[in-house]
């Protein structure tokens, strides 16, 4: 039950198109993943993607694209980024370039758009070197055609005229992948990840983290169209979140099977 305009149509097309999905979370007593489906839509106008379905026609039509995957923190991060800078050869037989100046694509990021802003970033330049030289990096990235993929969580820590500024220097279309938790398993995880790094339980809880702080940049800057918010579902073993991905880059899911 809703007042005109909450969402409750695409609540229930969402519902109609994956009952079982809807169907176990229920049962499992966990509906927090409807909840997000709908607070996506209403805060963002952001459709989520399923797993098991069309990656919403988002990331179609990849001939020149610049994917930026965005994280989002808590959701396999590290491990895509491992296999796909391992795998960047087949990847790039695939059509589309990993940049291999890092395994994982923050910090270089952040040395290239905040070095002159923040004291602490400016001393990443000893291990990543002078913004000059990620920035002529990228221009060789960019300089060959087909597709790329930039990944790190950082990107969502950009300010929108630093991420259109990103898409400058690419001449690139630009594509957004970002895995999104139900708000309990986020808030959750969170709060264990701040006290193993020494907070307090009182100012562990006491934090948050917003979808709308993450993700608003990005759209301000590329569009509620170009961003793909998928639901990260963990498995023991990883293998779904990776041919999700793959299947969001537009690739056969089983590519790296």
């Amino acid at each position: 039950v809703g007042p005109t305009g909450s969402g409750k149509t695409y609540l229930a097309q969402t519902l109609a198109r994956r009952p079982r999905l809807a169907q176990a979370r229920l049962a499992a007593g966990r509906p927090h993943h409807l909840t997000l489906l709908l607070s996506l839509r209403l805060v963002f106008g952001v459709n989520l993607a399923g797993r098991a379905g069309n990656p919403s026609g988002v990331c179609a039509g990849r001939s020149m694209t610049l994917f930026l995957h965005a994280g989002l923190p808590k959701t396999g991060s590290s491990s895509i980024q491992t296999l796909m800078f391992t795998e960047r050869a087949r990847l790039a037989r695939l059509g589309i370039r990993y940049w291999d100046f890092s395994e994982r694509h923050s910090r270089p990021l952040s040395v290239l758009f905040k070095s002159a802003e923040k004291e602490n970033i400016r001393a990443l330049t000893k291990r990543y070197g002078d913004p000059s030289v990620i920035r002529a990096s990228l221009q060789r990235l960019f300089a060959e055609p087909g597709s790329v993929l930039i990944s790190g969580e950082g990107i969502t820590t950009l300010r929108p005229e630093q991420l259109k500024e990103l898409q400058r220097l690419s001449g690139r279309e630009v594509r957004v992948i970002a895995y999104v938790r139900e708000p309990r398993s986020w808030y959750t995880s969170g709060v264990q990840q701040k006290i193993k790094t020494g907070s307090t339980f009182e100012e562990a809880v006491a934090a948050r983290s917003y979808y709308q702080k993450r993700l608003g940049d990005l759209i301000e800057a590329y569009g509620r169209d170009r961003v793909d918010a998928r639901l990260y579902v963990s498995s023991s073993d990883g293998k779904a979140l990776i041919q999700d991905f793959l299947q969001a880059l537009g690739l056969d899911p089983h590519a790296f099977d």
